[in-house]
């Protein structure tokens, strides 16, 4: 019995190759974002206090009601966070892939975006450090929006045959079943 490609480890371990958009959002999104939930349940059951920077700097600026925006900020939901970050990069990666793009899209924009974080932490959350993040976030959307909904190259490209195993041409893999028979 062989194991299905969508569960072998590898899909979850290497950055080569190309996924579906059914198995990004089957494998990696819906788990990832499962995940996190119960992450920010548990610190809710907990009673957690929201634990890190992004927090103070929320609670500065926005008061106390604006934690109830930054459920993901307990300490569960912070360990959540470094544990998924892997699964988030590879699935990233695999979809840029299927488009025929280089991960280091995703690199760059992660890098960006992590440096705004960085940038609005150390500054206590000031108005220009919050519109830098905003906008960093804003131009990430454009890459987001391609590799959630954007159909994968049809055929082999740079990074890997066809994960649906379409033809250059776009067409479906001849079905064995209508083939004629002598």
């Amino acid at each position: 019995m062989s194991t299905p490609p969508e569960l072998e480890p590898k899909l979850w371990l290497s950055l080569e190759g190309r996924i579906t958009r059914r198995t990004f959002w089957l494998y990696f999104v819906a788990p990832i974002w499962a995940f996190a939930l119960l992450a920010a349940g548990l610190d809710f059951a907990m009673g957690a206090a929201p634990t890190n920077a992004l927090a103070e700097a929320i609670r500065s600026n926005f008061g106390e009601a604006g934690l109830a925006f930054s459920a993901f900020s307990g300490p569960a939901s912070n360990v959540a966070a470094l544990i998924y970050i892997w699964p988030v990069t590879v699935g990233f990666v695999k979809r840029l892939h299927d488009i025929n793009f280089s991960g280091w899209f995703y690199a760059a924009v992660f890098s960006i975006t992590a440096g705004s974080w960085a940038f609005f932490l150390m500054s206590a959350g000031s108005g220009w450090s919050i519109a830098i993040v905003v906008l960093t976030y804003l131009a990430a959307v454009p890459l987001s929006i391609v590799v959630y909904v954007v159909r994968g190259t049809a055929g082999p490209n740079t990074y890997g045959p066809d994960p649906l195993g379409r033809s250059a041409s776009g067409d479906s893999p001849p079905d064995p079943s209508s083939a004629p028979t002598s």
